[in-house]
């Protein structure tokens, strides 16, 4: 694994970490099942882990190859966290675990890919001698080529190999894939968000003004300025595990190893503020479909809900929802930051007062 992939995969690990303790006895419940029936030699081959796979589906996975690699496990499955499979699976750095992931530019996972980082090493010998493991992140991500090779893999799977495949959007993978594989719903996990930081999206979308072009850029700029603060707190954290794992695991990143996990980690704080604002606007949209008494994700803006639900009809509060979901979607894609958010918000009606244009 090249140091860029061992970056990635540490980015991708601390959201997991975090996603764990947010999702608690639930993940914990699931993963004692998946261990019990790993140390009956009842496990299926393939799971399917539907979820946020850099939040609660991602935790898993990391739980279950925590359970395949582990040299001493417990009389239930459960890895003793201390031999030097499980210290190099918590970095993701297993010899035998072949993690194959969406390219940077394109976001699809090209046939060649497949084969050179998932089917060919796992049909090779282990080299500790033990399981082998291919983690597929964001499958949905296989166009039709890379899907049937995985397929092909999955009719036949090699001896002692487990696959686990990682989605949040399961119902785009082919459905002979799927019937291959045993699904758990992951789930999403919760916010990775502070509340300080939580509270700060909201207010930038609550903030006072009036309909037109200057306050939806003002708009923009506030929600630009809340990412300004992400990206820095991504930095901050980012410094602080460049230490730690120098010191406790002997890693040591460059400096364009570390800008690398640190733009990883700001995606996924990016992702959550994003997912805020579409709830905001969804709450605006059920107070103006069901009264002021709907069930919201922010009660405690119930009021400013019913003001501006007053200013609208309810095809605009729609209209509104759509242009958040299509920010995630543009910030997903890598789209610049500064135009995704101009072109939400171009098609936004804030509500802040008088009627849309």
């Amino acid at each position: 694994m090249g140091q860029d992939d061992a970056v990635r995969q540490l980015a991708f690990l601390t959201a997991a970490s975090a996603a764990a303790s947010r999702k608690g006895g639930r993940l914990e419940t699931v993963l004692h099942r998946v261990r019990r029936a790993f140390a009956k030699g009842r496990a299926a081959c393939a799971y399917l882990a539907a979820g946020d796979v850099r939040g609660a589906a991602g935790a898993l996975a990391d739980g279950i190859l925590r359970t395949v690699f582990c040299a001493s496990p417990g009389p239930e499955g459960e890895p003793c966290g201390e031999c030097a499979s499980c210290r190099m699976q918590s970095i993701r750095l297993h010899p035998d675990l072949h993690i194959l992931s969406p390219e940077k530019k394109s976001r699809v996972i090209s046939v060649d890919a497949a084969r050179e980082k998932l089917v060919t090493p796992l049909s090779a010998s282990s080299f500790a001698g033990g399981w082998k493991a291919g983690l597929v992140e964001f499958a949905d991500c296989l166009n039709e080529s890379s899907s049937n090779a995985l397929l092909k893999t999955l009719e036949e799977p090699p001896p002692r190999t487990m696959f686990l495949l990682l989605s949040d959007r399961p119902e785009n993978l082919l459905a002979t894939i799927t019937s291959r594989c045993q699904r758990i719903d992951a789930g999403r996990a919760g916010s990775s968000l502070t509340d300080g930081e939580k509270e700060a999206v909201l207010s930038a979308l609550a903030a006072p003004g009036r309909d037109g072009v200057l306050a939806r850029a003002a708009a923009a700029a506030a929600m630009e300025a809340v990412f300004a603060q992400l990206e820095e707190r991504a930095a901050d954290e980012t410094a602080e595990e460049a230490k730690r794992l120098s010191g406790e695991g002997g890693i040591d990143m460059d400096k364009d190893a570390a800008a690398a996990l640190a733009s990883a980690r700001f995606r996924g704080y990016r992702r959550d503020a994003a997912i805020l604002a579409e709830a905001w606007f969804r709450d605006i949209a059920a107070v103006k479909c069901a009264g002021p008494d709907a069930p919201l994700a922010f009660p405690q803006y119930r009021d400013e809900y019913a003001r501006r639900a007053a200013a609208m009809d309810a095809a605009r509060c729609f209209a509104n929802v759509e242009a958040m979901e299509a920010l995630s979607e543009s910030l997903a894609r890598n789209v610049p930051q500064a135009a995704a958010l101009a072109a939400a918000f171009a098609n936004v009606a804030t509500g802040g007062g008088g009627r849309a244009e």
